[in-house]
């Protein structure tokens, strides 16, 4: 397929033809919605028979999370900690401000519980163990709330977050924590995405028997991005991370029953799309 080209073994395979010894990451998404990391090593070698390719395969799946929650959990939870810190310290140090800054120090406890709750939903779907809670819900009213959690965060720092369109009389009965979740993580990286000044924009529509959410900003991702960008370790963000688009496809699909994709065109930006059914299928969670 397409997606060849950026693959780790096909490039190491090449450069083993070559002559070359090499030795690369290859990223496979599976369709049961699992993904392997793999390391690849290719070595030539002669022989009175003609030229050989030795290719190993390591499944290093373990590694690559283990470093993910590293950085996770010694960086952008530590973050959130060190801001828990600060207000508190600021309230001991000006009691007549604890009114102001109470607000302040409760939304970072929040953030905290949040960001810990994710890791281990995670990890809990990832191994099979997670059972959706399904309720009915108004799918205007969740976009709208989850609109309303990142106006106040520091990544929409000079966006505009904006819901431009909502379906009404749509009752959508799904697991209400998991696609928040997934609403978040594609709200986010629209605004990991953007330039200050960009509007996001945020839609629901139905056709009667689906619900599908969409999160549009101005920015195009290049080709060889897109091509990787399901994958449970890829990010464009440096190493460690690559969870949040990943995790938008496995609990989508393996547990809300719907599916997920995006586009990205010069003049359009990119929208990420998830469409789930008005009622989360009773086996929706795929055995691991």
């Amino acid at each position: 397929t397409e997606a060849c080209r950026t693959c780790g073994a096909a490039l190491a395979i090449q450069s083993g033809l070559r002559g070359q010894v090499d030795v690369r990451e290859c990223r496979i998404s599976r369709k049961t919605g699992d993904a392997l990391d793999l390391q690849v090593a290719v070595r030539p070698l002669e022989t009175p028979q003609g030229q050989y390719l030795v290719f190993t395969l390591q499944d290093i799946s373990d590694q690559k999370r283990r470093r993910a929650l590293e950085r996770i959990f010694f960086h952008d939870v530590l973050n959130t900690v060190n801001l828990v810190y600060g207000y508190s310290q600021l309230i001991e140090a000006q009691p007549e401000a604890v009114e102001e800054l109470s607000g302040d120090l409760l939304r970072a406890v929040h953030r905290l519980i949040d960001e810990i709750n994710a890791q281990r939903q995670l990890l809990a779907a990832e191994s099979g163990e997670l059972r959706p809670d399904a309720t009915e819900i108004q799918p205007a009213e969740l976009l709208q709330e989850i609109a309303r959690q990142y106006r106040a965060s520091p990544l929409a720092d000079e966006c505009t977050i904006r819901v431009v369109k909502t379906v009404s009389g749509v009752t959508l009965k799904t697991d209400a924590a998991l696609l928040g979740r997934v609403l978040g993580n594609m709200l986010k990286n629209a605004l990991e995405a953007s330039q200050p000044g960009d509007l996001i924009a945020l839609k629901t529509v139905s056709d009667g028997q689906t619900v599908t959410f969409s999160i549009n900003n101005p920015a195009v991702m290049p080709r060889d991005v897109q091509l990787q960008v399901f994958n449970r370790s890829f990010s464009t963000k440096g190493s460690g991370r690559g969870l949040g688009t990943y995790s938008i496809k496995m609990l989508t699909e393996r547990y809300l029953g719907g599916r997920v994709w995006f586009t990205s065109a010069p003049g359009e930006g990119t929208t990420f799309y998830a469409q789930l059914p008005l009622v989360v299928p009773e086996r929706a969670a795929l055995s691991s």
